[in-house]
């Protein structure tokens, strides 16, 4: 089994210039990705918005497991697990697939682009 490395703590910092982006650990420049070549009309936007993103993950998580452990309290059904019965519910229910989302996922590395599946595997 593959062991799982911690990724490179945030804050990260975007740097866009020459057709080049680095995504940086701290102000000063140590890389956590670099040389990422930019040459669309919106790829620093969307470097921007990936490095906000990573940077607000923990905090998001944070607030979603709160969620969890709180809505249910606001419950207005018997069963929780009825989705659509009450908001909390219905909420819950949303707070739970984001959490979803947000969740580790162990990927399948596939040599070429034009070999991986339509569908791939769960993993």
């Amino acid at each position: 089994m593959a062991t799982r490395t911690q990724h490179t703590p945030t804050p990260w910092y975007l740097r866009c210039g020459g057709g080049v982006a680095w995504v940086d650990y701290s102000p000063r420049g140590f890389p956590v990705l670099q040389a990422v070549k930019i040459d669309g009309e919106n790829d620093c936007a969307n470097a921007e918005f990936a490095v906000r993103a990573c940077n607000a993950h923990d905090d998001f998580v944070a607030a979603l497991k709160k969620a969890e452990r709180l809505l249910p309290l606001a419950c207005q059904c018997p069963d929780h697990e009825d989705e659509g019965e009450c908001e909390a519910c219905s909420a819950l229910h949303e707070v739970k697939a984001a959490l979803a989302k947000a969740s580790p996922v162990i990927a399948t590395i596939y040599d070429e682009l034009d070999t991986m599946p339509e569908n791939p595997p769960d993993a």
